[in-house]
């Protein structure tokens, strides 16, 4: 499937093969082998910012609703791609224009990809909610793969891939 995503870091470049990457420099080294326990086959770039950094967009990612929709995911749908190992995409360049808008602060080029392994989700369902129910409930619907009232859909595309051109800058 062709789709789309926004390089907000510049790390993106024609022909390059998108794959999961194993980190030996997390500190303290008891984290070290938490991070070898939960993801053997080594995490995305994502997963590197947002789960081993802690330096992600906050606009994009909030540390409290990840941590509780990986835990979901392993819990009740082992089946679907953890966000810490995935690469996100949208399935068209307008989408991909409204996504750089409202949460790269306009910056970033725009990639064209084909992905053969995805799982499409509703962004808009990563909230915590009001209360512990309610971002239980969220999680699951995310995870089924179901939309929620102001759905924004994204694509978890799952490494190894090909990043095929870039589209604009």
């Amino acid at each position: 499937m062709i789709l789309f995503t926004v390089d907000s870091l510049n790390q993106l470049s024609q022909g390059l093969v998108v794959r999961l990457e194993r980190h030996h420099d997390v500190k303290p080294k008891i984290l070290q082998g938490h991070v070898d326990h939960l993801f053997p086959n080594g995490v995305s770039r994502y997963g590197e910012f947002y789960l081993l950094r802690g330096s992600g967009n906050a606009a994009v990612s909030n540390p409290q609703i990840e941590i509780l929709f990986e835990y979901v995911r392993r819990a009740c749908y082992p089946d679907r791609p953890s966000r810490f190992q995935s690469f996100f995409a949208v399935e068209s360049i307008e989408i991909a224009r409204v996504f750089r808008q409202q949460f790269c602060f306009g910056v970033g080029s725009i990639w064209q990809l084909t992905a053969a392994k995805f799982f499409k989700a509703d962004m808009s369902l990563l909230t915590m909610g009001t209360s512990i129910l309610s971002a239980s409930w969220f999680a699951n619907e995310y995870w089924k793969g179901n939309p929620g009232r102001a759905t924004f859909w994204e694509y978890l595309v799952i490494p190894p891939f090909k990043i095929d051109k870039m589209m604009e800058e």
